[in-house]
């Protein structure tokens, strides 16, 4: 049987220098996309899909946010 795991990648970082993809902020996880909105913001998501916030009130205060970036692997399991 294989298992889903998502293990790190690198050390923590602000979101705003996170590479796109997956990363756990607050044991949730969350996907940073390469692109941005209208007015220059950058499109992450949590895990239910909705635009990530982090519990901030502006864009400075969100890219300034600690995450860690991860991803997903195949494990064999017994």
């Amino acid at each position: 049987m294989k298992k889903l795991m998502m293990e790190p990648q690198g050390w923590k970082c602000t979101l705003e220098e996170c590479p796109a993809g997956f990363f756990v902020f607050a044991g949730d996880v969350g996907f940073k996309t390469e692109y941005s909105n209208g007015n220059g913001d950058m499109e992450v998501f949590c895990s239910s899909g909705e635009s990530f916030a982090g519990g901030t009130n502006s864009e400075s205060e969100r890219k300034a946010l600690m995450v860690q970036p991860v991803s997903a692997v195949w494990v064999e399991m017994e």
